[in-house]
């Protein structure tokens, strides 16, 4: 058998663990019937099922609904707060439920700060411990953190320190946050 006729057997056998029905894979270039000009010069592979069956989708085919949920993903998100807003030292961006597609940050200070995100519905005492590590902003800098779709279930509040590894909230207001809420 040449390299062609192996594949064929191989495709034909992968095809019947999807299909309920038989079917044949088999080379455009054997065909008379189908108009191999349109299909191209190289042929191609046509799958035949019996007359009256329709070829099955194997179940974790993607589905017009599946789709929907992808384009979904992808539909921009309200940016929150949607107004330009003075900078601060912390702030509630949602006190309910939400989910954080990416979020925004801007240092108007002369050093680094460090950008701390809680799944609360207020601003928490100093020591308390960020829900995503914290988040370098240089000085005078905007950044943008892609979050994915991080779903915080009591809310969405930040806070700036410029202490590494705890919160400590300072007086200097040196940030401006928002977030892409979806």
């Amino acid at each position: 058998m040449g390299k062609l006729d192996d594949f064929l057997a191989l495709a034909n056998a992968a095809f019947g663990r999807y299909a309920a029905a038989p079917m044949t894979a088999r080379s455009h270039a054997d065909d008379d019937v189908l108009d191999v000009a349109k299909i191209g010069v190289n042929g191609g592979l046509a799958v035949e099922f019996p007359a009256g069956a329709t070829a099955p989708l194997p179940a974790d085919a993607a589905t017009e609904a599946k789709q929907d949920d992808i384009i979904d993903a992808v539909i921009p998100g309200t940016w929150t707060p949607a107004v330009q807003v003075a900078p601060a030292d912390s702030g509630v961006i949602s006190a309910a439920p939400t989910t954080v597609r990416s979020v925004i940050a801007s240092n108007r200070t002369a050093v680094t700060v460090y950008l701390m995100l809680f799944d609360l519905a207020a601003v928490p005492a100093d020591g308390v411990f960020p829900r995503v590590p914290f988040i370098a902003v240089p000085a005078t800098s905007t950044i943008q953190v892609a979050l994915g779709g991080m779903a915080c279930v009591n809310g969405l509040v930040w806070a700036s320190t410029s202490t590494f590894g705890s919160l400590t909230i300072t007086a200097t207001t040196p940030v401006v946050v928002s977030a892409e809420l979806v």
